[in-house]
């Protein structure tokens, strides 16, 4: 990937970060994830685990969208803190 087209692909990133409609859709996934753990009975662990997991894989997707949109800031605070640094 070419500096151009990574900064395009950040542009991408950061306006999907700020859809109101992916926000949505990570949300009803988690709430549908969490509505399957608590309906299963103890029993059922391997639905149990695939529910925790897959809860855990929308909070990863999440974070990481969140961690490229706000890659820029990110860095432009390092590079502030490091050079208050004595």
């Amino acid at each position: 990937m070419t500096p151009a087209q990574f900064e395009e692909f950040k542009q991408e990133v950061k306006e999907f970060a700020n859809s109101d409609a992916v926000e949505i859709l990570l949300n009803r996934l988690e709430d549908k994830f969490t509505q399957d753990w608590k309906d299963s009975a103890p029993s059922e662990t391997d639905k149990r685990v695939f529910s925790y997991m897959m809860i855990r894989a929308v909070e990863s997707l999440r974070n990481e969208i969140k961690s490229i949109a706000l890659g820029d800031a990110v860095n432009a605070w390092n590079r502030d803190r490091k050079s208050k640094i004595v």
